[in-house]
């Protein structure tokens, strides 16, 4: 495609073996694992990290098609909507991912008192009041859908991290399978933490 393209060309015209390029993700990873496929090391080694705001290891997913209780979601929706793309990608050896899932996202949610304190700040801050007003449409989600549903910081969180990386304490290196339809069409799209073992046989 035309946006796949683009990116393959950003990094290979912007970014070297010596001055890489960081890929910031916050929706499927097509675009990516096109690049992978179609150009190999000749993208990859120009890439320092991509930062992904995808997944769910250790908690419960936000997709819940075909299921019958919300509990049963194993998958998130940005690896969900593309799961052999994400695949690609996380489990490319030549890539480092960074990936911000659920498992971190699910520690900023955009609650009322949060919101409120962009009002407390520097007053006529026409930036924070855009963000403000913004935000404070998506603090209902829980009161209206339920706790399942809240609204987080998902994309906010994972794009800041590129720009401050120390606004949070600690990465995990987590080795992980993406599963597929083809594994089972429940777990479609499920981030899996893998064992010791099972990552070594795998490569990752």
């Amino acid at each position: 495609s035309t946006q796949s393209h683009g990116v393959a060309e950003l990094v290979m015209k912007q970014g070297s073996p010596t001055d890489k390029v960081t890929i910031c993700v916050t929706g499927p990873l097509s675009n990516i694992a096109y690049c992978v496929k179609k150009y190999g090391k000749q993208f990859t080694d120009n890439v320092e990290a991509v930062v992904i705001m995808g997944g769910a290891v250790d908690v419960h997913g936000n997709v819940y098609v075909g299921l019958e209780k919300e509990d049963q979601s194993t998958a998130e929706w940005n690896i969900y909507w593309d799961a052999p793309s994400a695949k690609t990608v996380l489990e490319c050896p030549d890539l480092k991912n960074v990936v911000f899932a659920l498992d971190a996202t699910n520690s900023v949610p955009v609650t009322s008192e949060f919101v409120r304190r962009f009002g407390q700040q520097v007053e006529g801050s026409i930036l924070s009041d855009f963000i403000g007003s913004s935000w404070a449409m998506c603090t209902h989600f829980m009161a209206v859908y339920g706790a399942a549903h809240s609204y987080y910081a998902w994309d906010a969180l994972t794009a800041a991290w590129v720009v401050r990386q120390n606004i949070v304490d600690s990465l995990e290196k987590v080795p992980i399978r993406v599963v597929l339809s083809t594994d089972s069409a429940k777990e479609e799209g499920r981030t899996k933490r893998l064992t010791v073992e099972e990552a070594a046989e795998a490569k990752i």
